[in-house]
């Protein structure tokens, strides 16, 4: 996509971004901010309203060109934002004219412009189950959202003979010609949607105690890197709005489960370190301050020592 191919521009030698690009992205979260309060306080004029959309279009023009895009809510947001500003200098409105506006204008906007950013700040997780969707929360009040990736033994890919699986060919094509993690360039889109964390040194960190192997070099040969996101675009689409934190997830590595076992995952009696998994957690909006990591067994209890966090 356009931000791969810029990434030189925002991204370091080690694909972390640079301090200008940490600086410009840190303006955006306040520009929109800005952007809202001015929307609300300020008696629209054509010179208020150029700066209120110099403020929003900059923050959805960066992340066009420098997220993970280009993705096409940007455009349609910048162009909805566009269309609202314009009928409200033509209307002559702000958000002082609400002032006068009927009890149900009001009560509409506390509900949407005020209770439910409220329960998100305070806790996405609510948000989420009763308001659109966990990533909706994660995303737009905690401001980074869930990744999870299997890691699974190359010689534990089924074989072709008696695979019945629906993964199981999907699964030996990716394993097909695979030489090591560290030449995945889905490490690289793991950092991203890992909101910057280093992927790489968190499985060199990591690896030890869930895969049971002391050297990261044999590690890195033995397993191979399995994005959840990855499986849902090329397996059996489950979910069209994806989000990793949905029960559906759990739906794909229990079907990983079932194609490297043979057998119903409920009854699969797999040996340890053959199938990991990694999770790069949400970080809370309020009292968040550091992204948590974990690697573990599929096939030990989540209180095993296997367990690395």
């Amino acid at each position: 996509g356009v931000s791969w191919l810029l990434r030189r521009w925002y991204l370091t030698e080690t694909h972390l971004p640079r301090c200008w690009s940490r600086i410009f992205g840190a303006i955006g979260t306040w520009a929109e901010m800005a952007t809202g309060m001015g929307m609300l306080v300020l008696p629209l004029t054509w010179r208020n309203s150029l700066l209120l959309m110099l403020g929003a279009m900059g923050m959805h023009v960066f992340i066009f060109f420098f997220g993970m895009g280009p993705f096409r809510w940007n455009v349609m947001t910048a162009y909805m934002f566009l269309c609202s500003m314009h009928l409200c200098l033509a209307g002559g409105l702000s958000g002082l004219s609400l002032l006068g506006a009927s009890q149900y204008s009001i009560s509409y906007i506390f509900l949407f412009g005020l209770f439910i950013p409220i329960v998100g700040m305070l806790d996405p997780h609510t948000l989420g189950h009763y308001f659109g969707g966990y990533r909706m929360a994660t995303f737009h009040f905690a401001g980074n959202e869930q990744y999870r990736a299997l890691l699974i033994r190359k010689d534990f890919v089924p074989a072709v003979d008696g695979d019945d699986s629906c993964l199981g060919g999907l699964l030996r094509a990716r394993a097909n010609g695979y030489e090591r993690i560290t030449e995945d360039t889905d490490i690289f889109a793991a950092l991203c949607y890992s909101d910057g964390t280093d992927v790489e040194a968190a499985l060199r960190r990591g690896f030890r105690g869930p895969s049971g192997l002391a050297d990261f070099d044999e590690f890195d040969r033995s397993f191979m890197f399995v994005p959840i996101t990855w499986l849902n675009m090329r397996g059996p689409l489950l979910n069209t709005k994806w989000d990793e934190s949905l029960p559906v997830t759990d739906r794909f590595v229990e079907l990983v489960v079932e194609a490297v076992s043979g057998k119903r995952a409920e009854e699969a009696d797999l040996p340890c370190g053959c199938i990991l998994e990694f999770v790069a957690h949400v970080v809370p909006w309020l009292g968040g301050r550091r992204k948590r990591l974990e690697m573990f067994d599929l096939t030990a209890s989540q209180w095993s020592r296997a367990r690395w966090a």
